[in-house]
């Protein structure tokens, strides 16, 4: 059951306990006895269940965590970790990538969702490099001078870990970065899904702005990643989705986008996730992973 199934399962059980019962399952004679045809005696009780059922609704408590409509509303964060490596780096490479995988061995599966992101500067230094990726770093990172590899960030400009001495070292750093991270609770819920067939992604999705405060700038983006190594989300393909811009608390925003894919991509254990971003400040509000099905 999603986490939009479940609030509406609580409405309706709320409806439910408020529902008029009868004694003993009967009508009251009062009603049996109001001179009005059979049909007409069903209509107009049955505009009275619905009259009473208008006004529970109307008064629910939104204490329900997931209603966008309460001002409280709140979910729990899933961290997005963006490593921006290559295959050329040498033992700062290795390092970074080794605390990686022990940071994915350390924190449950829901709490974060790693993107391996490869990128050159030099032309067929590295066949994984991905040009979307490389336009991906700048954006983040548009000083040249600021820019090395190893770089890993944590829910865009919300946590940076630069360079890597040891695996060690790595680990510490990256557990710190991820830590702070999610001791913030998220305020946007993401529902997604998605089929690819062929060159051609077909995807859906709901946005949910969560608390009682606008979201600003918002820019939504799609990742692509084949384990190309064991246990390594490679991004083989990032494409914006759609620039939102505003949404205010409690709004629910419905994305309904076919993405054209430029290349052939051989997909080990694929995974498909959704980045929704500040455009100004470059955090993210939240990502998820989209249940999506594809048909090589």
């Amino acid at each position: 059951m999603s986490d939009f199934q479940k609030y509406l399962f609580i409405c309706s059980d709320k409806v439910k306990a408020t529902r008029p019962q009868w004694q003993g399952g009967r009508v009251p004679c009062c009603l049996k006895k109001i001179s009005m045809g059979h049909g007409l005696r069903r209509l107009w009780l049955g505009s009275l269940l619905l009259t009473v059922m208008y006004g529970c609704c109307s008064e629910l408590e939104r204490s329900n965590p997931l209603d966008p409509k309460n001002p409280n509303s709140q979910m729990p964060r899933q961290v997005l970790i963006e490593a921006f490596v290559n295959d050329i780096g040498g033992n700062s490479m290795e390092a970074a990538q080794a605390g990686l995988e022990r940071l994915a061995r350390t924190y449950p599966a829901d709490r974060f969702i790693l993107l391996e992101h490869h990128i050159q500067k030099t032309a067929s230094v590295d066949s994984l490099a991905l040009p979307a990726s490389w336009n991906r770093y700048q954006w983040l990172v548009p000083q040249p001078a600021a820019q090395a590899i190893p770089d890993v960030f944590f829910d865009g400009l919300s946590g940076r870990v630069q360079g890597a001495s040891t695996a060690d070292a790595a680990f510490a750093r990256y557990s710190q970065a991820i830590d702070l991270c999610l001791q913030r609770p998220a305020k946007l819920l993401i529902e997604a899904t998605a089929v690819l067939e062929g060159k051609q992604l077909h995807l859906k999705a709901k946005l949910a702005r969560l608390g009682s405060e606008a979201a600003e700038d918002v820019l939504v983006y799609l990742a692509l990643t084949s384990e190309v190594y064991p246990s390594r989300p490679v991004v083989r393909a990032w494409f914006p989705v759609e620039a939102p811009g505003h949404l205010s608390a409690g709004e629910v925003r419905t994305i309904d986008r076919t993405v054209d894919l430029s290349t052939d991509i051989a997909w080990i254990r694929p995974t498909c996730t959704l980045i929704v971003q500040n455009g100004t400040t470059k955090e993210i509000y939240h990502c998820a992973k989209v249940k999506w099905q594809y048909n090589q």
